[in-house]
Formats: structure tokens, sequence, C-alpha cells
């Protein structure tokens, strides 16, 4: 396994992601007041959601399962009270899963491992 290419050191790139973007909230707690609220409702509504697409899609470029990185960002999301918003932890699980698929089908498109079914 050369460089930060290889399966293992992705997944826990995405776990590592996982558990800043989680712990994020603590630091507008301490910012406080209207700014703390806007930066909490920015990374719950926009930043979570785009992260949750974005960093299975690469972590699924370098090899990782679907089924092993679409649980990280959402999972923590339904499984922590941080946010206490049950509803984007569930589509941030979908975005994961979408995500992560995603960058597994351009993994083997690029490789051109994939196996086509049908007329050629």
């Amino acid at each position: 396994m050369k460089g930060f290419g290889g399966a293992w050191p992705r997944f826990w790139a995405l776990v590592g992601a996982a558990l800043l973007l989680e712990g994020l909230p603590a630091l507008y707690l301490l910012l406080g007041g209207p700014a703390g609220r806007g930066l909490y409702f920015f990374n719950l509504y926009a930043a979570l959601p785009l992260c949750a697409l974005l960093i299975p899609c690469w972590a699924g470029l370098g090899g990782v399962h679907p089924l092993a990185a679409f649980f990280p960002i959402g999972g923590l999301e339904l499984l922590l009270p941080v946010y206490r918003q049950p509803v984007v932890g569930f589509i941030c699980l979908l975005l994961s899963l979408v995500g992560a698929v995603a960058g597994n089908e351009m993994r083997d498109r690029r490789k051109g491992t994939k196996k086509r079914h049908g007329r050629k």
C-alpha cells in the first residue's frame, strides 16, 4: 500500500472526519450568541450532509466497501445526542450510501474491472 490511497487509511480518515464533524458543536457552544447558533445550523443543515456525500465517495474511490463507508457520519449523528436531529442523521446515512456506491463505481470504471451485462 503506497501513500494514503489504500482502503484502511481512507476508512480511518472517514471515521476521524465523522468524529470531527460531531465535535464541532462543542466549539459553537464556546462561541455563543447568534454567531454560534448560525454556525451550528450551517454545520447541521449544510456542512454535515455535504460531507456525508463527499467523504464516503472519496473513501469508495480508495476501495472502502459501501457498507463500511456509509455508517460513520450518519451513524454517529444518530447515536450521539449532539444535534438531536434524527431526520438529518437518516438523510446523512442515505447520502453516505449514495456517495460510497458512486465512489466504488467510479473506481471500477477507471480500472476497467466492472463486469458489464447485456449488449456491448
